[in-house]
């Protein structure tokens, strides 16, 4: 067994890393001003498969978000029956977690809890919820 995976022909193996990250949505607009509002994200193309819609949104720092919104009825509907395992929250490491704070309830956000400081964690944290009820943690370091 080789360490690395098979890369195609002259070109060097590729090491697992994060490719993007999924959230599926209600409605791509509002996920799409929530989030490139709060943080800044820029809004990059938007791309129709058969039953669904991808919207792409990058921090330019690494992996890209994508928002997905289902057709109604698709069979991908819905993602994480209650039996399924789902993720916990998603953090977004930010500049200022008490000035984002207020930005969260104008975008339709809802704020979880106050700003916490870890000193254990040398961060400042903030739950929040998106318009989704996706649970955020905005991360000051």
């Amino acid at each position: 067994m080789t360490s690395h995976p098979v890369a195609a022909a002259g070109n060097p193996p590729v090491k697992p890393h994060l490719d993007h990250v999924a959230l599926v949505v209600g409605s791509l607009d509002r996920a799409t001003h929530f989030y490139s509002h709060l943080l800044d994200l820029e809004v990059l193309n938007r791309v129709r498969l058969s039953d669904h819609t991808i919207q792409y949104l990058s921090s330019g720092t690494g992996a890209p978000l994508e928002l997905i919104a289902y057709d109604e009825g698709a069979a991908g509907q819905p993602l994480n029956p209650p039996s399924m395992p789902a993720s916990h929250h998603l953090a977004w490491q930010v500049p200022d977690v008490e000035d984002l704070q207020h930005r969260v309830i104008e975008l339709g956000g809802l704020v979880i809890s106050a700003p916490v400081y870890m000193p254990e964690l040398q961060q400042t944290s903030l739950l929040i919820r998106d318009p989704d009820g996706f649970l955020i943690e905005l991360v000051e370091r």
